[in-house]
């Protein structure tokens, strides 16, 4: 009985707010007892049956506004719900995602594949021309050709400078006297 008395606060309650949905909703829950449809089976008469029957329809349709109120809420908890996930996956879709791409994705790729572009890809490409080169030049003929091109460029520096020695305009300390 206690547990009764209880929970009939809340459940009164619940069956008011149950009314008042349905008279803004124009609906009612479909398993809700209807009294006229109860005068009509019993064709109007006052029977000790009806005044049994009245008193536990009258708990059952408290009930069953109750839980109509509770279905509702759930339904606009569910709504609500939703809302807030379209809302967060808009900001997800549109704001953090176009956030990521654009402003921290591009640019990092960018830098990315500069630096690989011009920090690997370059010097490996003028190491390996280089070493090839290097590498087959080696021989007899490029030899001779480094000699003379060695040679004549020692030959060009060393008459530049015994003529700018010989003409007093050497500006370097060794030579001037």
């Amino acid at each position: 009985m206690n547990q009764i008395l209880m929970w009939s606060p809340t459940v009164v309650g619940l069956a008011v707010l149950g009314l008042i949905f349905q008279s803004y909703r124009n609906d009612k829950p479909e398993w809700a007892l209807d009294f006229k449809a109860f005068s009509t089976k019993l064709k109007g008469y006052w029977t000790p049956l009806f005044l049994l029957v009245a008193p536990l329809a009258f708990v059952y349709n408290v009930l069953a506004t109750a839980a109509y109120a509770v279905l509702v809420m759930f339904d606009w908890g569910v709504a609500l719900v939703r809302w807030i996930i379209g809302i967060l996956l808009w900001v997800w879709n549109k704001g953090f995602l176009w956030y990521w791409r654009n402003v921290i994705v591009v640019p990092v790729v960018l830098v990315a594949k500069l630096l690989w572009h011009y920090g690997v890809q370059w010097p490996w490409r003028i190491y390996k021309v280089a070493y090839d080169e290097i590498k087959g030049s080696f021989d007899r003929p490029g030899m001779r050709v480094g000699w003379i091109s060695m040679s004549l460029v020692c030959a060009l520096l060393g008459t530049g400078w015994w003529g700018a020695a010989w003409s007093g305009r050497s500006k370097l300390p060794l030579i001037s006297s």
